[in-house]
């Protein structure tokens, strides 16, 4: 949660504790999360398939 709040404002979180949605207005928000070691990163309009 640390991490992935770094790179941009948590909106939701999923189901399972390692799923959180993650919105910017900022273009580089998926390049910041891999940097914060994210292993996927999706468009979080689709996050509702994970429960969010």
């Amino acid at each position: 949660m640390d991490a992935a709040s770094r790179a941009g404002p948590v909106s939701a979180a999923g189901r399972a504790p390692f799923i959180l949605v993650v919105r910017s207005s900022d273009g580089d928000v998926a390049a910041r999360l891999r940097k914060a070691g994210a292993l996927f990163v999706l468009d979080p309009g689709l996050a509702r398939a994970c429960g969010a």
